[in-house]
């Protein structure tokens, strides 16, 4: 079995991460340059010798059998170092890690958010108490124990690397590390660049499986055997390239840092054992700079002090945290670290030298605002304790701390090791406390000092009072100082601000939830945004049922107003406010119904932002300048790793990329505390792109044709710049019935496009953040770039006559996307003309090439491109790839002398295709202007006589005739062919006619069951051949036969598109037709819209004219795959969404016989009900089933909500039940 490149890869970090080995005390062996794990360091004047030690980053028993002169060798050490310091190693992964996030979250692109249906929702935290009981950090796991609980019962406490350090420091060892933790990652990064960049990538390991070449890495480590291990990197490494920074410039690093540190002190150091053999590896490098190596034996049995060090404790001194609310403060002995891998807020801290780790968890319950007693959530807590906490709880106290009721919990792990808990109850939420360590180190006094530091601060006095949070955008009055929590566990990915408060005194509590909704997509109207706000709040299990609902104004701003009464008997009143992109939620609870809280509803004010800090930020990601207190907290290092990584010298130099459009280069500027957002794209353009003209470029960039399909341009200004060659506009957008606005500025510099886009709102002038963004934009101060007017086709010719092969494919793989124009014919003539056959890519290139002439369409060239063309297709003999690519051509340019050309061409020599697709593809354009596919008639039905040909020649002239465009005497002398054809094709339809009557014997079908076309759909040949024999009814006897045949054809599609035809042509078609049609519930309302469209509706069958039928045939042709068993009409309803307002008729309907009813929409129809409405917008089979128990009318309104919610832009995905946005069925 051949490894795969990944497989390989894979294995080949094994040697440098070292996972899943093994390791056993050998004596050094002879005929072996690197033959041990451990090696003495002397030399270069040292008095005392260090030690260099190959380790494994694993925490299996089998290697950890180390002998008395491993520990005794630390003992004689002054400092104790490993590849990274574990000291500051966790706060700089931290670090790390949250970078990365800034970065992700800065350069992600343009924001899209939607809110759900748990967006405003009050969730039952029961679920979410479990998790966080049971919660255990997954990164603790990787810094202190690298375990596996499948082989937890054969691992150590730690892994080897981290008790080197413990053991280090338990010995009052100083420690270190001999790499830094950001170059070491900026290096991998690096190196995978590098790699992809590599040609010479190895793609086997010379016929070794991965399971194999695991085997011998296992046994190498088991010998202590660094020359195996040392070929085995060799044949397994991926990349030359790759390896180069990943493992040697690491090699030099450290073996640096080991130099400068034994200069000074004794020194034991441990690394992956990869790191040690070789000419490039570390005992080599320390031997170049003076040092004397030697192998160290290790006697094969363990040490007799290993048990005595490990019950040693490092002292520890502890520091106060608080969050940043301030609501609870504790004593820890290092600093705390925020988790981004839990969903609810939780810190962590781990204590490397200890083997420890605490932990701190909160869990927004809103218990208070629920109505629920501090008892309530403790008896919830406690019945969760035997099924949420780790092993075997060993001893539970109820405890009180700063006047908080909760639990102090003692369990043991399956591993031994001992934990406790205090889990704390407030009004607002859940606190916990943890600690964990190895054995019984959570016995000691650490424990007792961190648990009895744990202090929760009150919010105040209850006296009622202006409150604003400290970033401001709010006032209002509370009775006292709010609970306040950043919530980012939203399953709509949005951060939610919650501030809440009980008055002491009533015990009425109070809510303000605050999310900035960023999506510059679209304007949704306010009102249908505060219904869904009003709607996820409206789902919280707590709520019975809606009192009060109504929409207005609030100071302007709009808002809707509701009421609840809740399953306790409580009252919840509810106002839900939209100010651009930030969408409120005012809430209060009370016993009492009469309540109208107006001193808190009625006090909200909206007031600035508050911003300090605006700096001067330079991005040269993006090309711009600006002044901000909205700067991204990220390193220059990995920012300029993700600049040349997207760079275009760099993709280019990528032996696989094609991708002939550069990505846009994307900054998102949002405060993390108000919300506020500015995005900044930049696009460069490809290195051959050039516009026709300014006019048609701006027209293409600024699109204002598909904008003003979904949005208003309220005003469109010029922005200039002081700065030559850049330029652009200012656009406002607004929509109706929204107060939301968005500003774009576009601009161009040199070859660089610049989007700069905000969400705001119509009532209150911009923040200051996003004032100074815009009025101190600019892009850099230098040259982008060339001038994207500049002409690139000398640039284009260059490269593609250019010696490089690299340069030159890339220049044949952008010729579709190469403007030419009439300046390039020359040029793209003689590139056809003297391109040489060299090969795979020849026809390829050639053809690209032709297929351009197709697209200079300038009113100078066109007799040059039509003589240019022939000359091809001349020139090409017998080669049917050119000739093909010249009728392409053709058939595109749109031009008479083309068009004349095409068709003396089509005539003489037909052109043949493998791929059927090409000839829709020639017709295609032939369609797109008919005025010129005209002239090709009726030379063209020469060609109906070749099967390829047939039906898309028919097909075109049917258009033309139902266009207007030819006339009967055009083609009146193939009269005889085309009636002839169209018999033979009747005869096909009365072959289908018989069976689907067969069918309908056969399955005893019943007269109530509707039936689609499915697979009997009548061939489309026959309705074009209707369209030309029309002409012909009142001059040829055969006709009016034909079309008898025709409307007497079981076929209701066939039946109706012909009596519709005829009646277009004014020729007598029998009520009877259109009565047959009408009793159809499948193709009534077709008929309707059918006749309505040639302005015969008074030809509708009057019996048939009503909503209720016209309804039901609506709902019922929506689905063709399956017979319906049964439609019933049940009840309509008004509704009124935008400007339309109709009935929505509901409808339950069975599929099968014993299928459950399902319930049906169907809409709108006209308050008239003497009118009927053939429009299918409101229209849906919704799949949902009828539940018994539940008043009919109650389920369909609740569909009839969602229907039409999803009918909004902004419902993309608010139900997280149902299948309003796809195609799956869901019994919700």
């Amino acid at each position: 079995m051949r490894s795969t490149p990944l497989r390989k890869y894979f294995v080949a970090l094994l040697l440098l991460l070292i996972p899943a080995t093994f390791l056993t005390a050998q004596p050094v062996r002879s005929g072996k340059k690197y033959p041990a794990l451990l090696w003495e360091i002397t030399g270069n004047g040292m008095a005392k010798p260090s030690y260099l030690f190959g380790t494994m980053h694993v925490s299996s028993k089998l290697v950890f059998h180390l002998s008395d002169s491993f520990y005794q060798d630390i003992r004689n050490s002054e400092m104790v170092a490993l590849e990274l310091d574990p000291q500051v190693w966790q706060d700089q992964l931290f670090r790390y890690q949250k970078m990365q996030t800034n970065l992700r979250f800065y350069t992600q692109g343009a924001p899209g958010d939607y809110i759900n249906e748990r967006s405003f929702q009050l969730e039952k935290y029961e679920d979410n108490l479990k998790s966080a009981l049971s919660d255990e950090p997954t990164i603790i796991n990787g810094l202190l124990y690298r375990t596996y609980q499948s082989h937890a019962d054969f691992e150590e406490d730690t892994y080897l690397d981290l008790y080197i350090y413990q053991t280090g420091r338990k010995l009052g060892k100083q420690a270190t590390g001999v790499e830094n933790y950001f170059q070491t990652e900026q290096l991998v990064m690096e190196a995978a660049q590098d790699m992809m960049k590599d040609k010479k990538k190895r793609t086997d390991s010379d016929g070794a499986s991965p399971y194999e070449l695991e085997k011998k890495t296992q046994e190498a480590y088991r010998k202590g055997d660094l020359d195996m291990l040392d070929s085995l990197e060799k044949l397994m490494q991926p990349s030359e390239a790759y390896m180069e920074k990943f493992l040697y410039r690491r090699n030099e690093i450290q073996a640096a840092s080991i130099d400068s540190i034994i200069k000074h002190h004794t020194l034991f150091v441990g690394v992956g054992a990869a790191h040690l053999p070789g000419k490039r590896g570390v005992i080599e490098l320390l031997r170049k700079k003076g040092y004397i190596l030697r192998p160290v034996t290790m006697p094969d049995r363990d040490a007799n002090q290993k048990e005595d060090i490990d019950k040693i404790k490092v002292p520890v001194s502890f520091s106060s945290f608080s969050p940043d609310d301030g609501d609870f403060s504790v004593q820890l002995p290092g600093k705390l670290y925020r988790r981004p891998d839990s969903r609810t807020d939780s810190w962590q801290y781990a204590d490397m030298s200890n083997g420890a780790y605490y932990m701190i968890g909160r869990l927004k319950t809103h218990s208070s605002f629920l109505g629920q007693k501090e008892e309530t959530v403790l008896r919830k807590i406690d019945s969760l304790l035997y099924e949420s906490i780790p092993g075997k709880i060993l001893k539970k106290t109820s405890i009180t701390r700063s006047g908080f009721k909760g639990f102090d919990i003692t369990s043991k792990t399956r591993r031994g090791d001992i934990q406790r808990y205090n889990v704390l109850v407030t009004p607002y939420e859940m606190l916990i406390f943890k600690m964990s360590g190895n054995n019984n180190y959570v016995d000691g006094k650490e424990a007792e000092q961190f648990f009895n530091s744990i202090a929760i601060h009150p919010t105040g006095v209850n006296i009622w009072a202006d409150f604003s949070p400290p970033q401001g955008g709010f006032q209002v009055k509370l009775p006292r100082i709010p609970a306040q929590y950043r919530n980012m566990a939203n399953l709509d990915g949005i951060p939610r601000w919650e501030y809440e408060c009980t008055d002491s005194a009533t015990g009425d509590a109070f809510l303000i939830w605050k999310k900035a909704v960023q999506n510059y997509h679209f304007l949704e109207e306010d009102t249908a945004d505060l219904a869904l706000m009003e709607e996820s709040f409206r789902l919280s299990d707590i709520v019975d049922k809606t009192l009060t609902r109504h929409t207005g104004l609030y100071k302007g701003y709009p808002c809707l107003d509701g009421s609840y009464q809740l399953k306790d008997g409580s009252y919840i009143r509810t106002k839900f406010l939209i100010k651009g992109p930030h969408y409120y939620l005012l809430a209060s609870r009370s016993r009492s119904k009469d309540k109208a809280f107006l001193n808190f509803f009625n006090s909200l004010e909206f007031t600035p932002y508050r911003y300090t800090g605006f700096q001067n930020y330079v991005d040269t990601f993006v090309n711009i300048r600006v002044t901000t207190p909205v700067v991204p907290d990220i390193d220059a290092g990995m920012r300029g790793l993700l600049e040349r990584a997207s760079s275009e010298e760099f993709l280019s130099s990528l032996p696989d990329y094609s991708n002939y459009w550069p990505r846009a280069k994307t900054a998102l500027f949002q405060d993390d505390s108000t919300g506020e957002a500015v995005f900044v794209s930049m696009e460069t353009f490809p290195k051959y792109y050039y516009p026709k003209d300014s006019v048609s470029f701006w027209k293409e960039e600024s699109n204002e044709q598909k904008v003003r399909e979904d949005l208003i341009i309220r005003d469109k200004q010029p922005l200039c710049f002081d700065q030559p060659n850049c330029t652009g506009f200012k656009y406002l957008y607004v929509d109706t019935n929204t107060s939301r606005c968005i500003t774009s500025w576009i601009f161009l510099k040199d070859n660089r496009i610049f989007r700069v886009t905000s969400l705001g709102d119509t009532l209150d002038k911009a923040s200051a953040f996003v004032e100074r963004f815009y009025s101190s934009l600019r892009p850099v101060d230098k040259k982008l770039g060339p001038s994207v007017f500049a002409s690139k086709l000398d640039t284009f010719f260059a490269d593609f006559y250019s010696k490089d092969s690299l340069v030159r494919a890339r220049a044949k793989e952008a010729i579709p996307n190469v403007y030419f124009g009439s300046g390039g014919l020359p040029l793209l003539l003689k590139a056809i003309r003297t391109l040489p056959y060299n090969g795979k890519d020849y026809f390829e290139t050639k053809t690209k090439l032709i297929n351009e002439l197709g697209y200079i369409d300038d009113s100078a060239t066109i007799r040059q491109v039509v003589d240019g063309l022939k000359d091809i297709y001349e020139r090409a003999g017998d080669t049917s790839t050119f000739q093909n690519a010249v009728f392409k051509a053709l058939s595109k340019h749109k031009t008479l002398p083309a068009y004349e050309l095409l068709r003396t061409l089509l005539i003489q020599d037909p052109p043949i295709f493998d791929n059927g697709s090409d000839y829709s593809f020639l017709f295609q354009n032939m369609r797109d202007t008919l005025s010129l596919a005209k002239t090709l008639f009726p030379d063209l039905l020469q060609m109906a006589t070749v099967d390829d040909y047939k039906s898309s020649v028919q097909s075109l002239l049917a258009t033309l005739v139902d266009s207007g465009y030819l006339r009967s005497t055009d083609y009146e002398s193939y009269f005889s062919q085309l009636y002839f054809d169209a018999r033979l094709q009747w005869k096909k339809q009365e072959g289908r006619d018989e069976k689907r009557l067969q069918k309908k014997e056969d399955d005893n079908s019943d007269e109530n069951s509707y039936s689609g076309r499915g697979e009997d759909e009548a061939d489309d040949l026959l309705a074009d051949y209707a369209v030309l024999l029309a002409p012909f009814y009142d001059r040829n006897a055969t006709v009016p036969m034909f079309f008898s045949k025709l409307l007497r054809s079981s076929d209701p599609v066939l039946r109706l598109s012909t009596a519709v035809l005829l009646l277009r042509n004014n020729k007598p078609v029998a009520d009877s037709i259109f009565q047959a049609l009408a009793a159809s519930d499948q193709h009534r309302s077709a008929l309707l819209k059918e006749l309505e469209d040639i302005h015969k509706a008074d030809r509708f069958p009057r019996n048939f004219h009503n909503q209720t039928d016209m309804a039901r045939s609506l709902l019922v042709s929506g689905k063709n795959d399956n017979e319906f068993f049964a439609v019933q009409y049940v009840d309509k309803k008004v509704v009124q969404f935008r400007q339309k307002k109709g009935y929505i008729y509901f409808f339950q309907y069975k599929v099968n016989k014993d299928d459950e009813w399902q319930m049906g929409l169907s809409g709108l129809q006209p308050l008239n009900q003497k009118e009927v409405s053939t429009d299918d917008d409101f229209v849906r089979l919704t799949g949902k089933k009828i539940r018994p128990g539940t008043p009919a009318r109650d389920q369909f309104e609740k569909q009839l909500k969602r229907f039409l919610f999803s009918k909004r832009k902004s419902v993309n995905v608010f139900y997280l039940d149902n299948d309003y946005y796809g195609q799956r069925d869901d019994d919700d």
